[in-house]
């Protein structure tokens, strides 16, 4: 799907790039203030700004498809605006998390955009980006759909220091996420704003990064579809056709345990490796006799001073990594995407 689709009556509308769509109905939308223009809400669902992360690819594809499909009437009762999107079809077409290795789009949403462009050579990912803020820094709620690269339970990652009562109903509309990662002074860029929803967060709305699991398992597929439905109508007024998502996957008392049992963790540093290192990760065996390799999946526990890995410079010199306090590993990297300077993993520390 490439281009724009506008359902109904549109105002001035932003200019999108390929392989997104818009859906609205003003007729009926609420304004929001957004400096001195007041304006339709807008809510934006992003999938696939990573490449390999199938279930957000599906997400759009199956959103899109329902929608541009549906009779005109779909979109009478909405109250709002819907952008739906690819976020790197390029990586998307390859099967891949990004161009190369040493490329992320979701590294590329920071604040200062002159700093893209004065690049000598543009990558893929910063071009896309270019294309993609001017929607973004119009959105008033943004779902960004990601999975990781290793083992994980589902959880949603929201930054920035402000946690509003908008986050909290939100988050509510999800509740196959189990674990809540805050992420208060931007660790994923360094310190420094980098990705969608922190890019949507700076701009005055609530950005969303929601981790469905492992980038390959689409087994929550109909899960994830079922949340986003009710997301739509919750928020844009939104109703999809009938009989296109399964209204009993998530139950009443299946979201009553979430709201008691959703562990908080909040990011702490990140892990980087050195110029001129190799790094493995270390592996052991525990007290019950269990061998384990520490970053084999996300949220594994850790002990203040056990080694987590080691770095080899190129004599073959052992620094070994580790932390002066227990926490746990979130987002560690397969080998083929850790590159000199850049993290390895992230230390975070359990909340509630």
């Amino acid at each position: 799907m490439v281009g724009i689709r506008i359902c109904k009556m549109a105002t001035k509308a932003l200019r999108l790039p390929t392989h997104f769509a818009r859906y609205s109905n003003h007729t009926n939308a609420p304004f929001v203030s957004q400096g001195s223009s007041p304006r339709a809400k807008i809510v934006t669902i992003l999938g696939g700004v990573h490449g390999n992360e199938l279930v957000g690819v599906e997400i759009v594809r199956w959103l899109q498809g329902l929608l541009n499909n549906a009779p005109f009437s779909t979109f009478d009762s909405m109250n709002g605006e819907l952008i739906v999107g690819l976020g790197n079809p390029k990586a998307i077409e390859a099967g891949t998390r990004a161009c190369s290795s040493a490329d992320d789009l979701n590294r590329c949403f920071i604040v200062k955009e002159d700093c893209i462009r004065q690049k000598n050579i543009l990558s893929y990912e910063d071009q896309r980006s270019l294309d993609i803020r001017p929607l973004l820094k119009e959105t008033d709620i943004l779902l960004d759909i990601h999975a990781t690269n290793k083992p994980s339970l589902p959880f949603i990652r929201i930054a920035g220091e402000q946690f509003t009562h908008r986050h909290h109903e939100v988050l509510k509309y999800f509740p196959h996420a189990r674990i809540l990662l805050r992420d208060s002074k931007h660790t994923i860029g360094n310190g420094e704003i980098s990705t969608t929803d922190e890019f949507v967060q700076y701009n005055g709305g609530v950005g969303i990064c929601y981790e469905v699991g492992q980038a390959a398992d689409m087994s929550c597929i109909d899960v994830v579809k079922n949340e986003v439905a009710e997301f739509l109508e919750k928020e844009v007024n939104l109703y999809l056709p009938q009989g296109s998502t399964d209204q009993t996957t998530c139950t009443t008392e299946y979201r009553k345990t979430r709201e008691v049992n959703l562990e908080k963790f909040e990011m702490i540093e990140a892990i980087n490796l050195l110029p001129n290192h190799k790094f493995e990760w270390a592996s052991g065996t525990s007290d019950i006799n269990n061998s384990f390799t520490m970053g084999s999946e996300n949220f594994q526990k850790f002990f203040a001073n056990q080694p987590i890995g080691y770095m080899f410079d190129d004599m073959g010199n052992e620094t070994v990594v580790s932390s002066p306090f227990d926490g746990y590993l979130v987002f560690p990297k397969v080998e083929e995407l850790m590159v000199e300077g850049k993290p390895l993993v992230w230390i975070a520390k359990k909340t509630s």
